[in-house]
């Protein structure tokens, strides 16, 4: 993504219409390639914010939930769906394109299906780690707060011991 900012996004940003037209195949490819690394940067995001909730939630369970054969079909699944993402944008349909007079980029046409995918994916992966990370929060808090109460109960029990065997 930094490589395509600085080769496509920055001079095109600097020299507008003198660097890179509209609607051309380098703005179409070059956008594909930046939301190609976007969706799947945002889906292994969502991948890896349900590995950690595993991983402290159900942590009896993480061994077999994340086996190294199922965590490789999980990240091969990540880069695939990123793929699949992204791959509408090079039809004419659901352009992605970059407008320099704006710094964004924009759907073209403006009222293509696709920006429902594009919402849908960032939004369920945004979901994900909110509640993958508000649950782990709960839960490492949780956890603090019995180790606390548990070292107060042995504090006390060693203080109570201690004072009859010295009496």
């Amino acid at each position: 993504m930094t490589i395509i900012s600085l080769v496509h996004l920055v001079p095109a940003t600097a020299f507008h219409d003198a660097y890179v037209e509209f609607y051309s195949l380098r703005n179409i490819l070059m956008i594909f390639f930046y939301d190609l690394f976007w969706y799947t940067g945002v889906v292994q995001l969502g991948l890896m914010a349900g590995n950690r909730f595993v991983s402290i939630v159900y942590p009896m369970e993480y061994k077999n939930m994340f086996s190294r054969k199922r965590s490789l079909y999980l990240i091969l699944f990540g880069y695939f769906l990123g793929f699949l993402v992204s791959l509408p944008t090079l039809f004419p349909c659901c352009h992605t394109l970059w407008n320099s007079d704006y710094y964004i980029t924009v759907y073209q046409p403006m009222d293509t299906w696709y920006k429902y995918v594009d919402m849908s994916v960032n939004s369920i992966s945004l979901f994900m780690m909110i509640m993958s990370y508000a649950v782990i929060i709960y839960k490492v808090r949780e956890s603090g707060r019995a180790m606390a109460k548990y070292q107060l109960t042995i504090r006390t029990r060693v203080s109570t011991l201690d004072f009859y065997a010295f009496s």
